[in-house]
C-alpha cells in the first residue's frame, strides 16, 4: 500500500514517526478516552 505512492502522508508517518513504549502509548490513549467520557458527562455534553 505504501509503495503505490497514493498515501504520501501515511508513508512519511511510518518512515519518520517515533515509537513510544507501550506504557506511554496506553496512558496517552486512556487520557483521550477519559477526556471524551468527561466531556460527554459534562452539562450540555
Amino acid at each position: 500500500m505504501l509503495v503505490t505512492g497514493n498515501y504520501p502522508a501515511l508513508a512519511a508517518a511510518v518512515r519518520y514517526g517515533t515509537h513510544t513504549d507501550p506504557a506511554t502509548a496506553f496512558e496517552a490513549g486512556l487520557d483521550v478516552v477519559l477526556d471524551g467520557i468527561a466531556a460527554g458527562l459534562a452539562p450540555g455534553g
